[in-house]
């Protein structure tokens, strides 16, 4: 009988593999780019970007990633379409490598350089530059809707220069986005809540303000599904199954 069900985990272990292989690859990544294959030089219309707002300042590739400098007057406004549009029960999350620089002792001033888009102006998981708390250079914040200010900001302060992992989510339900840097833990958008918009694309934002932003390696993705979940119940139930003799 050990045989025989060594036999059986086997087979349940390879099917719910197959399941969770499986919803991966269907429902795996939304859009990624690391910028390589790009020309030094203007974004759009490189690798599908599209501009959507601002005509001056463009965008700029160097080296492999882009360039976002905030500053007076027109600046450009870009973003990548996600090839799918969120509905209900769906959670989006966006991670990306960001440096963002300033002038030592200089306030950072609040601006928004990142954010889920639906195919106008709504705009969701609006991901903030802002003042630091105390003796650091900057701090982080996410907020939702057309708020110019976040709902949320970390009371970690962060540095000019060094280079920080970033992931964004938005719940399509709930409306609430939630902010990870890394290391630091997350914070939430939740009294700027904004649920059931239609995101179909992922946006870089360049405003007034005095910081810039340098950007690689970004990779969008949805929530794991039921059925990946399936498989990994499939699993647990085999774990606690036992030969009878």
């Amino acid at each position: 009988m050990k045989r025989e069900y060594m036999k059986y985990a086997a087979a349940m272990c390879a099917a719910a593999l197959a399941l969770t292989a499986g919803t991966a690859n269907a429902g795996g990544v939304l859009f990624a780019d690391d910028f390589d294959a790009y020309t030094d030089g203007n974004l759009v219309p490189q690798g599908g970007w599209a501009n959507h707002s601002g005509t001056g300042n463009l965008l700029q590739v160097n080296s492999g990633q882009i360039m976002l400098e905030h500053g007076s007057g027109s600046r450009e406004d870009v973003n990548h379409s996600l090839g799918a549009t969120m509905g209900a029960g769906s959670i989006w999350t966006a991670s990306f490598d960001v440096i963002v620089g300033g002038s030592s002792g200089v306030v950072a001033e609040t601006s928004y350089f990142a954010h889920f888009r639906d195919a106008g102006f709504g705009f969701n998981s609006r991901i903030f530059v802002t003042a630091a708390n105390a003796s650091g250079d900057f701090t982080f914040g996410i907020g939702e809707t057309s708020s110019s200010t976040p709902a949320d900001t970390y009371g970690t302060d962060f540095s000019y220069g060094t280079s920080y992992r970033v992931t964004a989510s938005y719940n399509f339900d709930t409306g609430i986005s939630e902010l990870t840097i890394g290391g630091f833990g997350s914070i939430l958008s939740t009294s700027q809540a904004d649920p059931g918009e239609d995101i179909s694309t992922f946006a870089f934002r360049q405003a007034g303000g005095n910081t810039t932003q340098t950007i690689d390696n970004l990779v969008i993705v949805p929530a794991p599904t039921t059925l990946a979940m399936l498989g990994l119940g499939i699993l647990s139930s085999v774990s606690r199954r036992r030969p009878t003799n």
